[in-house]
């Protein structure tokens, strides 16, 4: 099924660009591409895949795009591009073995991340993630252009890409892909709100809502990594400083840890 199919039939968002073969609906062989995919699906055949979605970046037809584009708006059908997983996963060299973060999940998962470096295909796989990782990028772009609401997620839990932590990045990279610091906060905040339908009660700053509010010391605004300056969080009207905080991260570790025993 293509994107302008699913979204057609009331699909009311599409996780990830590269993943669900999004990009295949901007190709100009999409037909012939997608039944290709579904035969290199079935052999689990990653190298026919690869191959497919290079030549699906390579056959990038604008008018199609733009038809989509017209389709995904008309149906407000939102996209979540999850950049921040490819990114990871696409340069292993910035992983770490001593990694601060591998603390808070378990340490059997903790040691199937840090056995991956040794992983062959992994590292083959990680180049090919390069090479297409830029598609993604233009596409992200491309859609905000549009006026495709575009939601934040990180996919968190593929290799190194932490909870918590890569929602942070995840910003990050929708500010590269060409959203201004404030329209990327959106897509985590009154964005997701109003996709869940829960806009009255949260996802903006005003009386009446939820207060569940993440106080920082330096302005997204300026620059979006300022999001991970927690200086406080008000949860349900309750106020955690930065002491309360660190002692729920305390916690957070000791649960990861005792996961092994279990």
């Amino acid at each position: 099924m293509s994107a302008e199919e699913a979204s057609d039939a009331g699909m009311r968002s599409i996780e990830h660009l590269l993943y669900s073969a999004f990009s295949l609906s901007f190709s100009s062989k999409e037909d012939d591409l997608r039944r290709r995919l579904v035969v290199a699906e079935e052999k689990g055949d990653s190298v026919a895949w690869e191959q497919i979605a290079h030549e699906s970046d390579a056959t990038y037809d604008q008018e199609k795009a733009a038809k989509l584009f017209q389709t995904l708006k008309r149906n407000r059908t939102w996209v979540t591009p999850t950049l921040a997983s490819l990114d990871f996963t696409a340069h292993p060299e910035q992983w770490s073995v001593d990694d601060p973060q591998l603390a808070f999940v378990p340490p059997s998962l903790a040691k199937q991340w840090r056995d991956s470096f040794q992983d062959a295909s992994m590292k083959e796989r990680a180049a090919w993630l390069a090479r297409q990782a830029a598609n993604d990028w233009r596409l992200t772009g491309e859609l905000h252009q549009a006026g495709i609401p575009l939601l934040a997620g990180s996919d968190s839990l593929d290799p190194f890409v932490f909870p918590g932590e890569s929602l942070h990045r995840e910003l990050e990279e929708l500010v590269r892909a060409g959203l201004r610091p404030s329209e990327a906060l959106r897509s985590a905040t009154a964005g997701a709100a109003q996709f869940l339908g829960r806009e009255s009660d949260l996802g903006t700053v005003e009386v009446g809502k939820l207060a569940d509010l993440v106080l920082l010391d330096g302005s997204p605004l300026e620059n979006i990594a300022n999001t991970e300056r927690v200086k406080a969080v008000i949860r349900g009207g309750v106020y955690l400083d930065r002491a309360a905080l660190d002692q729920l991260l305390s916690k957070a570790r000791s649960a990861a840890a005792s996961a092994l025993a279990k």
